[in-house]
């Protein structure tokens, strides 16, 4: 048995309330160095120091761990929204096709960015899947665990990254790539 999404919307929206509610004001003392006097009061250091906003393009590959590896060709595509320095929301869907079968994942979930470029990924969400030997579609839920890492040159981002999909009660599959993106 999974969490439900609602439960991580509930455990997502207590952690950002009970960070920001912890978190120091800004320093708005004009006898500070930089460029803290000019900045207005209701943007904090914390908040310019990253990008809110991320957009992404994946390519890559899938495989199945729990039948014959038949590798597929995966190609995705996601938005993340970033409440805090270290905690982000993003929903994205993948479209894998290859061997036997065509899928499409929809995923949504936090994710973690604790140092520097590291970044968690966390989500749940559903399959629609197709295969060659069994007209008809497919729906399984399905909850993804990963990891990437980005390397940023301004806006740009260059993400590998490689994921876990846990696909009904007895799919799993690795998912890896490269994700290009731009945050703003």
């Amino acid at each position: 048995m999974g969490v439900s999404p609602l439960t991580w919307a509930v455990l997502l929206l207590w952690l950002t309330t009970a960070t920001a509610s912890a978190d120091p004001k800004p320093n708005t003392d004009e006898t500070t160095s930089g460029d803290s006097a000019t900045r207005p009061e209701s943007e904090s250091v914390e908040e310019s120091e990253f990008h809110r906003n991320h957009i992404g393009l994946f390519v890559g590959a899938l495989t199945p761990l729990s039948r014959k590896f038949e590798t597929s060709f995966a190609l995705g595509v996601g938005y993340e929204r970033r409440f805090l320095k270290w905690l982000g929301l993003e929903a994205w869907a993948d479209f894998a096709v290859g061997g036997h079968e065509r899928a499409m994942i929809f995923l949504a979930g936090p994710i973690f960015h604790p140092v520097l470029g590291l970044k968690i990924i966390t989500g749940v969400g559903f399959e629609l899947g197709a295969e060659k030997e069994h007209p008809g579609a497919r729906v399984d839920y399905v909850v993804a665990v990963g990891a990437g890492y980005d390397f940023q040159a301004g806006p740009v981002t260059l993400t590998p990254e490689f994921y876990f999909d846990f696909i009904g009660r007895s799919t799993t599959n690795i998912t890896y790539g490269l994700s290009v993106g731009y945050s703003f």
